[in-house]
């Protein structure tokens, strides 16, 4: 029964938190937006079986693979409208159940097991990165969850095949995402050890755990391998160079500790990032440096870490009054556990990070901040056994860990009311380093709020502990389930008031067709279209519209970590944008009509001019105007996606680079091969004849060439050493011209040559390995085992 109330509570607080999108909206998020997973879901089902390319931003860029995992599962089967909207709370409510299945074997309540679910992922992190996105820390947080329940049965029922569904979960982990599924990993690792210590299993406990890493290996080596090319590999080529510029590379996302009231105050520190309402001020995110030269981010932060007084006050009290409990060692492990996670998420701010920092693969991750999704698991876990040991302390007569309770209650309440009557400051601090005045009074005033809320919730979780600590009101006593009940209340509605600053809707004109749409689905065809501006609504269309119809454009929006052969070209050629675009095979541009004075007349001409307004619920409305203020123009210089070149000349890349730039070498003329290549040069110059895509989609492209004389088909598509060329059916070679673009000799006469991008995939066969097994080690725990004789 008290099951049955578990699932319809949470499929309650699901309801409430989701309902924005249930009832008809698309669910906002930033970074993994509904255009992106559209554009994701593009390269699915090809994806599944090795990594795939991507046509857009630039000139295109290798994607890792995309393996069958939770979050792929469902982008497969869903529209990308029904996973945006469905996947966060798909994961929710998976991690939730796990969460309470592995609580409640521990013994605990239901009110204690409610209201450490709702703490681990209705609050704080777990919840609120669903305005970022973020779809797969939602995955690695609910495999986490299963996989402390695996464990649990691993070493009660003494089963290999919960060993072998241990490592399936732990190796989808890291098909998800690998540096956050490590870190979890550690902490997972660790609960391992601490259950086998606690079997008093030696050599066989050991034994017992050995089949985990070996099958999530088995699952994980194909990702891991093509992780490791794609990421680690290519920091040798970044922007960013070793040492300290490293470590503050890769140290900007630490929690600061000064900001830990905002656990127990609600928008204490901002809501997030560029939020009118509610502007995160505090230094998560802010660049090295930033307050000499103001240069770089100030601060970004798009998530909230409020887990509110009731859990947190709970966690503590599980700490402090455990010691005659027979789940003390249980405790104390999730105790160092959580504060150990919490350390580490300081990054930057504490010694220990810097230790752990040097370790191998690990100063290459980014973000200690990630460590916060640990400590929330960990401090939910303490919740309840802290809310299960608190109602049955209070059955005592007199029990001194209840008297602690409450007066610590009541005096952190206290202390909120003194700092809410302090407005939380003047906010000179603020004043001092440039925020607006009007946005100081908005932060002041949100700050006042977030501390008398944590006041009165402090204030009534002190009442309800004064019930069995005084005498006076003992007549309550009797009533502990409703009391429980009410706390649990509490949490639901705290829970749902935060919910409302992260789960919105997307404003329909973010993605619905319009006129400028139309025209370059119509008319673009086989080339990219640029931006002259990324400002306002155009930078909203790069994010949203455009990867939502498949619309290729040569802009981008944001590249954490930009490939030292990008950096360089557009260091290079960027000033010469009209040079950059047209080698890009950039056929159309869009901006503002003021532009068009810029713009060269005998190589651009305006083709379609339109208005974008506001209108209502931050929807804009696109309007053809033949005196518009947008335009898209067309290029009528020469910016082929593809095309056959007479020639070619050899230099390093150096000298490549800058001749690209310069005005005064004649683009298309011939190709630029390295200094190395042993290409022959056909002699020619100019375009050599004709090119017609026959097929064409992210990664493969199939051409029909009419050669007027030996040359080079150019393919304006990043050079990348996995793609293969055939020539009528057999292997050429492909060659990198233009620096960074591709190249295949062809000669004269009519040829089909297929591009195709096609790395190999040879650990892939470990995954499918991997999987058999778990599938056998699955129906061998349908079966009882026999009981030994």
């Amino acid at each position: 029964m008290k099951k049955l109330f578990f699932l319809m509570v949470l499929l309650l607080i699901a309801t409430l938190t989701f309902i924005p999108v249930l009832t008809g909206g698309t669910l906002m998020t930033s970074d993994d937006n509904i255009g992106h997973v559209a554009g994701y879901k593009s390269l699915l089902p090809a994806g599944f079986l090795s990594d795939t390319w991507v046509d857009s931003p630039l000139v295109g860029m290798p994607a890792t693979a995309s393996p069958l995992n939770w979050s792929n599962f469902w982008l497969s089967v869903l529209s990308s409208r029904g996973f945006t909207n469905s996947f966060h709370l798909l994961s929710l409510l998976a991690g939730s159940l796990a969460l309470g299945a592995f609580l409640f074997r521990k013994g605990l309540s239901l009110a204690a097991v409610l209201l450490g679910v709702l703490a681990a992922f209705w609050l704080g992190s777990n919840l609120t990165l669903v305005y970022a996105g973020h779809i797969r820390k939602f995955s690695i947080v609910f495999l986490f969850c299963a996989n402390l329940l695996c464990l649990d049965l691993l070493f009660e029922k003494k089963r290999w095949g919960w060993a072998a569904i241990s490592g399936f979960l732990l190796g989808l982990m890291f098909l998800e995402q690998q540096d956050v599924a490590l870190f979890f990993a550690l902490f997972l690792g660790a609960y391992a050890i601490f259950l086998w210590l606690e079997s008093g299993e030696k050599l066989r406990g050991i034994l017992r755990l050995l089949p985990v890493p070996v099958i999530a290996l088995l699952i994980a080596a194909s990702a891991l391998s093509s992780s490791f090319k794609q990421n680690i590999s290519a920091a040798a080529t970044s922007s960013v160079t070793s040492g300290e510029e490293q470590w503050e590379y890769c140290t900007q996302w630490s929690f600061p500790p000064d900001e830990l009231i905002a656990f127990v105050a609600p928008g204490y520190t901002g809501w997030r990032s560029g939020e009118p309402d509610g502007p995160y001020w505090g230094r998560m995110g802010r660049s090295a440096g930033w307050e000499q030269t103001r240069q770089g981010f100030m601060n970004f932060k798009l998530e909230d870490t409020y887990l509110g007084v009731i859990p947190v006050a709970f966690a503590l009290f599980a700490l402090f009054a455990c010691r005659q409990d027979p789940k003390r060692r249980t405790i104390y492990f999730w105790g160092g556990a959580t504060l150990l996670a919490l350390l580490l998420s300081f990054g930057k701010y504490t010694p220990l990070y810097r230790l752990f920092w040097q370790l191998p693969v690990i100063h290459e991750i980014r973000n200690p901040n990630k460590f916060l999704q640990v400590f929330q698991l960990g401090l939910a876990i303490l919740t309840a056994f802290g809310a299960d040991l608190f109602f049955k302390k209070i059955s005592e007569k007199k029990s001194l860990a209840v008297s602690r309770f409450f007066w610590s209650l009541a005096g952190v309440s206290g202390l909120f009311v003194l700092l809410a009557i302090s407005r939380g400051g003047d906010g000179t601090e603020l004043l001092s380093i440039g925020w607006p005045q009007q946005t100081v009074e908005v932060i002041v005033r949100n700050k006042t709020v977030a501390l008398w809320l944590a006041a009165g919730l402090a204030a009534a979780l002190a009442f309800v502990v004064s019930i069995y600590k005084f005498q006076t009101l003992e007549k309550l006593r009797p009533y502990k389930k409703a009391l429980a009940a009410l706390l649990v209340a509490a949490v639901v509605l705290d829970a749902k008031l935060l919910s409302v600053h992260y789960v919105k809707t997307l404003p329909d004109s973010y993605i619905a067709d319009n006129s400028t749409v139309s025209y370059l689905k119509k008319n673009l065809g086989d080339q990219r279209v640029a931006m002259v501006s990324q400002d306002g609504f155009y930078n909203l269309w790069l994010t949203y519209l455009f990867p939502y119809h498949q619309i290729s454009a040569f802009n981008f929006t944001q590249m954490p970590r930009m490939a030292g052969d990008y950096k360089a070209f557009l260091e290079a050629v960027g000033r010469n944008p009209l040079r950059m675009w047209q080698l890009s095979g950039v056929g159309f541009l869009m901006g503002p009509s003021g532009v068009e004075k810029q713009l060269p007349a005998d190589q651009c001409q305006p083709v379609l001019r339109y208005d974008v307004q506001a209108g209502s619920d931050g929807n804009f409305v696109v309007r053809q105007n033949e005196k518009g203020g947008q335009t898209i123009f067309r290029s009528l210089a020469p910016a082929p996606r593809y095309a056959l070149i007479g020639g070619c000349e050899k230099m390093d890349d150096k000298a490549a680079l800058a001749k690209l730039g310069s005005n005064s070498w004649k683009l298309f003329e011939k190709i630029i091969l390295p200094l190395e290549s042993t290409q022959p040069d056909p002699g020619g110059h100019g375009f050599c004849g004709t090119v017609e895509v026959l097929e064409r989609r992210a990664g493969r492209v199939l051409l029909k060439v009419q050669a007027d004389s030996p040359g080079f088909l150019r393919a304006a598509n990043k050079y990348d050493p996995d793609w293969k060329a055939k020539v009528d059916g057999a292997p050429a070679e492909m060659l990198r011209a233009d620096y960074i673009f591709q190249a295949v000799a062809v000669p004269a006469g009519v040829h089909q040559v297929k591009l195709n991008y096609s790395p190999e995939n040879k650990l892939l066969w470990l995954q499918f390995a991997g999987m058999a097994i778990c599938v056998v080690a699955g129906v061998a725990l349908l079966f009882k085992r026999k009981p030994d004789r």
